[in-house]
């Protein structure tokens, strides 16, 4: 059977129930009965209280005695170290902390010559000031100062600052070392190198020393003490031995001695401090001290660097979210907002494409972009009910969509979030893959041993430089991409409450009117049969009236149609082909001109050629807009009509006088209905909604409607491209 190395992600590592050789550990309940102790702890510290007994005068030295009995009857003050001897005169540094109800007082041997406190308290202090001064600089010089500070404290042959990635791998971000040593500088290092429990640890107990690699651990007697009935919690111990596969991998690199100090960024291990010797090497306790200040200080100055940066991002993106905010609150629909403020969106979050849908309509910047593959995000969000998706590497975490999106321009990250409703919005940024050149320190894959019965996972043996090209992954979705993403969202449920609100409202007021404006019809018709029944009325001039009457609700009833079709987004059905458009409008002008002959109006259509249209939706808009113009102008002056080709385009013109004393606004036609229309004593009967489906039909055409003024007149242009953006449907 094989293992990997990750199954020591397993290894209780804090309670192995072994300490390093070179001190001494006792543990004392808060009796203060011995519990627990090294089986090293009598050679080199003298005669000691038995298991389960107290101690005397006869044990430890003075100094050690008074500073474990303040412990044990103020437990809150557990000093920083206290200087005592042991055996033999020999030096030590005792070091207590409470563990499971249990005081763990530490004897850490100590080097016959250490210079003064006060050395090591002045290079802390130039090593801060340098970190001061390098606030400001790359993240790559402060971590740099800090290695050169750490290095020049403790004396280690090689010192990393190592930076973990979002994936758990680490890369080395600057080094300090030895000039006869190989340089690791910029390499990276699997996850697996630092498995999740050493990880744990490095958060709970800043700083991690080994002094001698081949160093043969001591035991713990008993391995279970009677007192907490489990082996001791040594998280916050010095002495704490190590697990024999990161011995056997530390050995493998030739590394004699070592010393990790953790950089902590905001409560997570953001990076380590790594420091190597090749020869066996204590550094005194005092010395560790100095450099976790160091580390606290560096932690801290990376934390407020990155709140610096996070701080910049969201201002920022806070100018873009009102761009896209003014975007949305004065476009004609929720679709018009977002693809005029496809710029700001990206700006927003850094991509190499976006994609825009409303229910199953499509806008891409740039626009070949796969539509196929946008709304197979979408649906894909719909179907595992997800507001958001985020991954730089589809291929490894969303196979269902794996395959279609490498097809899209080789997008491999996708940032996408998704407003559920009628219909569905959703936006998309995606990121084209990254083919990148990792130079790992060795081979990454981890190495096994096979046994016969047990699992043996042995790490890999050689460091030398491993170079791997990584492809199926985008450059990664950071916290700031996540907080502009989350952002929009905010925006885009705002707008569709107002836009649910304005709903409800315009519901209201248009069943409001479509009752009165009904009743006329319905009441035409029942005068008109009353009428006929008593003989007051030919059947010829009944039928006549009638059939108008009839006209005029279907008419009514085709309007109420289409705009639920474009507010539910289902949109107007479009039979689109080429047609020769001069014929088309003649025909429709003719048509007005008899049906309104005391309207006057000048009609001038140049060369068009063929265009691709629906014929009848865009006879529809224009009837709506002749419409719009006998009830809204002053036909006095007569309605003037044009349509010429302007290059790829034609453009429809419609002009008409205002009358004096008139209000015009050119947003009219922004809104489903006009509720102003039904007061106009000139347009009795009508709801406003013809500028509304005017306008949807030239957006769903491809095109658009231009509403001006010029000077005393109203002009409405109806704007037609030879290649249509969307054909099919509008919304």
């Amino acid at each position: 059977m094989q293992s990997t190395i990750e199954s020591c992600d397993l290894e209780p590592i804090h309670a192995l129930g072994l300490i390093q050789g070179y001190g001494a550990l006792v543990a004392f309940d808060r009796a203060g009965f011995v519990v627990a102790r090294s089986t090293n702890a009598t050679s080199l510290l003298g005669h000691l209280p038995g298991l389960g007994m107290k101690m005397t005068d006869a044990h430890f030295d003075e100094t050690a005695r008074d500073a474990i009995a303040r412990v044990l009857e103020n437990p809150e003050q557990v000093a920083e170290s206290v200087q005592c001897f042991g055996a033999d005169q020999r030096r030590f540094d005792l070091v207590m902390h409470w563990s499971d109800d249990l005081l763990l007082a530490e004897w850490e041997a100590k080097p016959l010559i250490v210079p003064p406190i006060t050395h090591y308290a002045n290079l802390v202090q130039q090593s801060i000031q340098q970190l001061q001064r390098s606030a400001a600089s790359s993240l790559e010089q402060l971590l740099q100062v800090a290695t050169d500070a750490i290095r020049t404290l403790t004396g280690f042959d090689r010192v990393m600052a190592y930076r973990f990635l979002p994936d758990g791998s680490g890369s080395v971000s600057a080094e300090s070392r030895r000039a006869q040593l190989a340089p690791y500088l910029h390499l990276r290092y699997p996850a697996g190198d630092i498995p999740a429990q050493a990880r744990r640890l490095y958060v709970l107990n800043p700083i991690r020393h080994i002094a001698d690699v081949g160093d043969v651990p001591v035991a713990i007697e008993p391995a279970i003490p009677q007192a907490s009935g489990k082996p001791l919690n040594l998280t916050y111990s010095i002495l704490r031995s190590v697990s024999p596969i990161h011995i056997e991998y530390l050995t493998n690199m030739g590394v004699a001695a070592s010393m990790s100090v953790s950089i902590v960024v905001d409560g997570k291990l953001w990076g380590l401090i790594a420091c190597h010797h090749m020869k066996p090497l204590s550094v005194p306790h005092a010395v560790r001290v100095s450099c976790t200040v160091l580390a606290q200080v560096l932690s801290i100055t990376v934390e407020r660097n990155e709140l610096s940066q996070r701080a910049l991002a969201e201002c920022r993106i806070e100018g873009l979210r009102g761009q896209v905010a003014n975007a949305l609150a004065s476009a004609d629909d929720a679709t018009a907002g977002l693809l005029a403020a496809n710029d700001a969106m990206r700006g927003l979050i850094g991509c190499d494409a976006l994609s825009v849908l409303v229910g199953q309509r499509v806008g891409s910047f740039p626009a070949n972009l796969d539509r196929a593959a946008a709304i197979k995000v979408a649906d894909y969000l719909s179907d595992h009910r997800q507001d958001l998706l985020v991954t730089d590497s589809v291929s490894r975490d969303v196979p269902a969509l794996d395959g279609l999106l490498t097809e899209a321009n080789h997008a491999s990250g996708i940032l996408a979030i998704q407003l559920s409703g009628t219909p569905a919005i959703t936006i998309i940024w995606w990121r084209a893959e990254l083919v990148e050149t990792v130079h790992w320190a060795g081979q990454p894959e981890k190495l096994t041993a096979t046994g016969t019965n047990v699992e043996c996972p042995r790490p890999r043996k050689s460091f030398e430089i491993w170079k791997e090209t990584v492809r199926g992954s985008s450059r990664a979705w950071d916290a700031t991409d996540r907080f502009a993403a989350r952002e929009l969202k905010a925006i885009l449920q705002e707008v569709a409450l107002n836009h649910i609100r304005v709903a409800e409202h315009e519901r209201a007021a248009l069943l409001a009117i479509m009752g009165h404006d009904l009743r006329d019809p319905l009441q035409a018709i029942d005068m008109v049969v009353t009428l006929m029944g008593r003989g007051l009325l030919s059947n010829a001039d009944g039928v006549k009236r009638i059939e108008y009457s009839s006209q005029r609700m279907q008419s009514l009833i085709a309007y109420i149609l289409d705009v639920s079709r474009l507010r539910t987004g289902v949109g107007l059905a479009m039979e689109v082909r080429k047609i020769a458009l001069a014929p088309l409008l003649y025909a429709t002008f003719e048509r007005a001109q008899q049906a309104h002959p005391g309207v006057e109006m000048t009609v001038a259509i140049g060369e068009l050629g063929e265009c691709l249209v629906d014929g009848d939706r865009l006879v529809q808009a224009i009837s709506n807009l002749l419409s719009n113009a006998r009830h809204h102008g002053d036909m006095r002056f007569p309605i003037q009509v044009s349509a010429n080709r302007c290059g790829d385009q034609r453009r429809i013109e419609i002009t008409n006088r205002i009358p004096a004393g008139v209000s015009f606004s050119p947003g009219l036609m922004t809104s489903p209905f006009i509720v102003s229309s039904s007061r106009n004593p000139r347009n009795k009967t009508g709801l406003g909604l013809g500028l509304y489906i005017a306008n949807a039909i030239a957006v769903g055409l491809g095109g658009a409607l231009e509403v001006d003024r010029i000077g005393d007149d109203a002009r409405f242009t109806i704007v037609l491209n030879d290649d249509p953006l969307l054909t099919g449907t509008a919304h």
